[in-house]
């Protein structure tokens, strides 16, 4: 009888080990897919600013040619009065520069692209991080 409380004793200790065992390892598992997935917010947050300044030095850089072109309508070597050409498209995907949105309806479009794409790549990418036990 002695023997058999002992051995349930030592099995209970052991039982007791390897739960704590597992408890610590799942902790470390959970603060390392905290982590990453903290950097991974910082990253998706700092390319975000980083297209958002982007697209503000674009828009600053059209509206100082929108306040030219309006100073000297006639243009370098081109009479007053004839009309200036909408840009060009900017790629074989992209739209051309007059297409029936203003300027401030543009940027708001833009923003919200910027917006949705990086919170897209933001779920993707928390979606990449391994939660614990997988």
């Amino acid at each position: 009888l002695a023997r058999e409380k002992a051995a349930a004793a030592l099995f209970a200790a052991q039982v007791r080990a390897a739960a704590e065992h597992i408890r610590a390892d799942m902790a470390a598992r959970a603060l390392d897919v905290e982590r990453r997935q903290t950097q991974v917010t910082k990253e998706v947050s700092n390319e975000y600013q980083n297209r958002i300044r982007d697209l503000d030095r674009r828009v600053a850089a059209l509206r100082l040619r929108e306040r030219t072109a309006a100073e000297n309508p006639g243009g370098a070597g081109r009479p007053a009065g004839l009309p200036v050409l909408p840009d060009a498209a900017g790629g074989p995907d992209a739209a051309a520069g007059d297409h029936g949105l203003s300027l401030q309806q543009r940027v708001i479009a833009t923003e919200q692209a910027i917006r949705l794409e990086e919170l897209q790549n933001w779920v993707r990418r928390q979606g990449e991080v391994a939660p614990p036990g997988r």
